[in-house]
């Protein structure tokens, strides 16, 4: 017989299942580990609807636009376009007369004042719905804002690469 007493001499088979059940266990959790460690979450559709909720924050006090079209807007609402130096987003602020937009989507005719800054190849590339990698993320609002005293509508587009 291949096992002997309990004071430590050969253990033949049972030692060499121990054994692969500890390289099947360790095995799978190293295979588990790295499954989720090499996951990277795409997360710039949500820091494009971030982004929109603070500068409409930012350029409407009380449903009111603030005047601050001339001034820059990054350091006025205390927002980083840039990523290392180069720009990593593209915003886009529009005004709307009223009679041009409805049930949320707005017509170019009826723009008034517009202005964009970043990198304007990132708003192209939103309309690219299909395609499979880098492609930057995109949010688009609409909300209906007072400019002296003449109901308007705010566009803010945002996209992330």
């Amino acid at each position: 017989m291949i096992f002997k007493d309990k004071k430590g001499g050969e253990r033949g088979p049972v030692s060499l299942y121990w054994f692969l059940l500890w390289v099947i266990a360790l095995g799978g959790i190293s295979l588990i580990v790295f499954a989720f460690s090499s996951y990277t979450p795409d997360i710039r559709l949500q820091e494009a609807e971030i982004l929109t909720q603070e500068i409409l924050d930012c350029v409407t006090e009380n449903g009111e636009i603030r005047d601050i079209w001339a001034q820059n807007i990054e350091e006025e609402c205390g927002i980083n376009l840039k990523k290392e130096g180069i720009y990593a987003y593209h915003l886009s602020l529009s005004i709307y007369n009223y009679e041009s937009c409805s049930q949320g989507v707005c017509q170019d005719s009826g723009k008034e004042k517009e202005l964009k800054i970043g990198d304007e190849n990132l708003a192209a590339l939103c309309s690219i719905k299909e395609a499979k990698g880098n492609v930057p993320q995109c949010h688009e609002e609409y909300s209906y804002v007072i400019q002296q005293g003449k109901p308007r509508f705010l566009g803010i587009k945002v996209a992330v690469s």
